[in-house]
């Protein structure tokens, strides 16, 4: 049930207050990856004016922080813009308020494609990126998911241990990084984040992600759950009806 269309879930571009002092540049580290390898889009902020200024970040979420990223599949014609995403920001605590960023320094931030993204089918992808203000950072860039690459093991351990980081924002992108690729070999891992207070909200993404039937089944008892509807079983049901949708004889998954 691999789904090579990439959905553009971040069409949705909100422009924030910006001073025309701060000038930013998005790229990409490399061309090539690997299928399951984690792909970041970069963005550098530089401060060319007199005076320091504060700026908001938001990895999940670059939308609530000015910024706009579409992502699309050389083989798809035109963006998809689920309207789950369109309806505003999802809160999880505060928006990151990294220190401001002062006179003619610059800083770098990174976001997650694949946690908005089903990226990892080989072929051709676009990123289109955008920030603040016309003008502040704008670039379409290409890269390539090769079938002949292997992400390396040792890197994924890398993430698996961070998430044992004493630093809140360290776990919670090396939760982010597992629940976007779903890698079979720490399904149980992965299904242990709906145990798990800080990282429940991730384990929407990582069932759907790791697309077996034993995370299928913990997809659907997600929206089991009794009480108004918490975001990972919207979330858990947002998947399950996509699914429906594809694939009708799993229509009935999790329900009798």
């Amino acid at each position: 049930m691999n789904i090579r269309l990439v959905f553009a879930s971040l069409c949705v571009f909100w422009s924030i207050p910006s001073s025309a002092q701060v000038a930013g540049e998005f790229y990409l580290e490399k061309a090539t990856f690997a299928p399951g390898e984690p792909v970041f889009l970069y963005l550098k902020l530089v401060n060319q004016g007199p005076d320091a200024v504060e700026i908001a970040s938001d990895p999940e979420q670059p939308f609530c922080s000015g910024n706009s990223i579409t992502v699309l599949s050389d083989s798809a014609v035109t963006p998809q813009c689920p309207s789950f995403r369109d309806s505003g920001c999802v809160k999880n605590g505060p928006l990151s308020t990294p220190p401001p960023l002062q006179p003619r320094r610059s800083r770098v931030e990174r976001f997650l494609l694949n946690f908005n993204h089903e990226i990892n089918a080989p072929g051709g992808y676009w990123v289109e990126a955008k920030r603040g203000d016309p003008g502040v950072a704008y670039s379409k860039l290409h890269f390539q998911v090769d079938s002949n690459l292997v992400f390396p093991s040792r890197q994924l351990a890398t993430w698996v241990d961070q998430l044992k980081s004493s630093d809140r924002e360290m776990r919670l992108e090396a939760a982010r990084v597992l629940a976007s690729l779903g890698p079979q070999s720490i399904q149980a891992l992965l299904l242990g984040f709906s145990n798990d207070p800080e990282l429940r909200r991730y384990a929407p993404l990582a069932f759907h992600r790791l697309n077996t039937a034993r995370s299928l089944e913990a997809l659907a008892d997600l929206t089991k759950a009794s009480g108004p509807g918490t975001f990972e079983q919207l979330e858990a049901a947002r998947y399950l009806a996509a699914i429906s949708h594809r694939f009708p004889a799993l229509g009935g998954i999790g329900t009798s």
